[in-house]
């Protein structure tokens, strides 16, 4: 029995599927960390962790085709593997795709990282800036533009937000009239 755990843990050692694992345990472990501290991770640390998690469980995949000894046993995997990407592969397309643009941004003497929505209209939060690695949780300010962002056309909505998140002043400034409305 002992013999055999040793064997089982050595074989893990050796295993890419083994560290990819631990990898996104740590990741995950980070990300709680990080959150007690009322922080975020940037856009790019979550795109950096998807891809090494995807190309761990590729090389993960050959390593397992390689070790099988059997035939039957190799198509098997490379058909499961096949399978599994075209049910899994769109999904984590679609959330990379739905992912706002993100930019770091100077406004009113701050630095901000701004993620920028846009569809039927335009809308930029704004959250603070902490470092190249984490930025703050609570959204500090909101704008809201009509027409695609077009500030000289439609009118502009912005909301600033306390440490709470609750809204603190409420802009309105419309072309229209030129008056600002509080």
């Amino acid at each position: 029995m002992k013999d055999e755990f040793k064997k089982i843990i050595k074989s893990c050692f050796k295993s890419i599927y083994f560290y990819t694992f631990l990898f996104v345990i740590v990741f995950i472990i980070s990300k709680i960390i990080v959150n007690f501290y009322n922080l975020e991770y940037m856009q790019y640390i979550y795109k950096g962790a998807t891809i090494t998690i995807i190309i761990g469980i590729l090389l993960g995949v050959i390593q397992s085709i390689i070790r099988c000894e059997t035939i039957g046993g190799r198509v098997l995997i490379m058909i499961n593997t096949i399978i599994i990407s075209f049910i899994i592969g769109p999904i984590v397309a679609f959330f990379i795709v739905l992912q706002p643009p993100e930019h770091i941004v100077e406004k009113d003497n701050k630095k901000y990282v701004t993620y920028v929505y846009s569809w039927h209209h335009t809308r930029v939060d704004y959250y603070e800036y902490t470092n190249f690695f984490v930025r703050g949780v609570t959204k500090r300010i909101e704008e809201n533009y009509k027409n695609g962002g077009d500030k000289e056309h439609e009118g502009l909505y912005t909301y600033y937000y306390n440490n709470e998140g609750k809204i603190i002043n409420n802009n309105l400034y419309m072309e229209k009239n030129n008056n600002s409305i509080n």
